[in-house]
């Protein structure tokens, strides 16, 4: 979930290269070693990849990852389920 809000503010991310990170295909700086960390970090505070970060987050945002619960829990073709469908304050 940080991942997704740490990208939707423009901020870069370095993260551990996890599996979970590359499936979802994450624009994050990926590192395993000393060394790598120290590059990515390097790259994530010189490099402008502002508006990749952002657009990540907008194809990530609430109601794309609510329709894709939806989908996976097999309510894609459905009514929302009531609590879906109360209205914010």
């Amino acid at each position: 979930m940080k991942l997704y809000e740490y990208f939707a503010a423009g901020l870069p991310v370095v993260a551990s290269d996890l599996e979970e990170i590359r499936r979802i295909g994450s624009p994050a700086l990926l590192a395993r070693t000393e060394s790598e960390w120290i590059d990515a970090l390097r790259r994530a505070l010189t490099g402008g990849r502002r508006d990749e970060h952002v657009a990540f987050a907008v194809q990530h945002d609430w109601s794309v990852r609510f329709a894709d619960l939806m989908a996976f829990l097999g309510w894609a073709d459905r009514e929302a389920p009531p609590i879906a469908r109360m209205q914010a304050p």
